[in-house]
């Protein structure tokens, strides 16, 4: 290549990665949307079952198949003993990001087909993860507060299994309205920095887990575009509660959004 037309360009700004079909985002709108439908019309409405299946699937399941969707979910949320003890190990002061980092990558390691990346084993891998999770984050933020972790409840959504696992109460409808809308808003973001990193490695046909360690990685970064503290804070400061009053919070990651972002309106709203 001849120095004329030679060019080099310092990270991925104004570069065009990848197009997405699963969501779609506008800051300067500002616009976010999941599979075509608006965030504003699904975030208050849909719970975080409906919109993951959306995502998979490309539509949005009719009630029997979403029961059967919701259930095997629900019975992928306990997660192996040596996950906790890994949990158990951390630091009590350790960020929050790197113990969901490391037990993601122990399921991995105890995953006896981890190497299998057919997309039948992909989708269970990512049901697991899916349900696992939030487990695995109220496990670590209850340990780090001197408590026993909770075992998940497969008799509650998604949204209030985890704020029961957390704080060890059932929640009510307005909470777990609350938290359901949270879970959707940050379901999807197209192609920000944890997901370009995800792809980067199961471009090189590593295994799913691997992929999913370098997102964490990646969301984990205080310049990652978002993640959650700041967000948190301004909901947060909009009702008049501290984020340091939440158990659990603060979250440990940082995020710039505006109010004027795609996501501000349905919290507040």
């Amino acid at each position: 290549m001849s120095e004329a037309t030679e060019q080099v360009i310092s990270g991925l700004e104004g570069v065009l990665a990848c197009e997405s079909s699963i969501a779609y985002i506008d800051g300067s709108v500002p616009e976010l949307s999941f599979r075509g439908y608006d965030i504003h019309d699904i975030a208050q409405t849909l719970t975080f079952e409906q919109v993951t299946f959306l995502i998979w699937h490309d539509r949005i399941p009719p009630a029997d198949e979403l029961r059967a969707f919701s259930a095997d979910l629900a019975g992928r949320r306990a997660v192996p003993k040596q996950i906790i003890d890994v949990l158990r190990a951390m630091p009590t002061a350790g960020h929050p990001m790197a113990g969901l980092r490391t037990a993601v990558s122990m399921l991995g390691a105890m995953d006896a087909h981890a190497e299998d990346i057919s997309p039948e084993n992909n989708l269970r891998r990512a049901k697991d993860l899916a349900a696992q999770m939030p487990t695995i984050v109220a496990a670590q933020a209850r340990l780090q507060r001197g408590q026993e972790p909770i075992a998940p409840d497969p008799s509650l959504s998604h949204a209030a299994n985890y704020c029961y696992m957390l704080t060890g109460q059932r929640p009510d409808d307005t909470t777990t309205r609350t938290f359901d809308t949270m879970l959707i808003l940050y379901a999807e973001h197209e192609t920000n920095a944890s997901t370009f990193a995800c792809r980067v490695v199961v471009g090189t046909e590593s295994d799913f887990y691997s992929a999913v360690v370098a997102g964490i990685g990646a969301i984990k970064g205080p310049l990652h575009g978002g993640a959650i503290d700041e967000v948190m804070r301004m909901f947060l400061d909009s009702i008049g509660i501290s984020i340091y009053g939440l158990p659990g919070g603060p979250c440990g990651v940082r995020v710039r959004w505006r109010k004027d972002s795609p996501r501000w309106r349905p919290l507040t709203g």
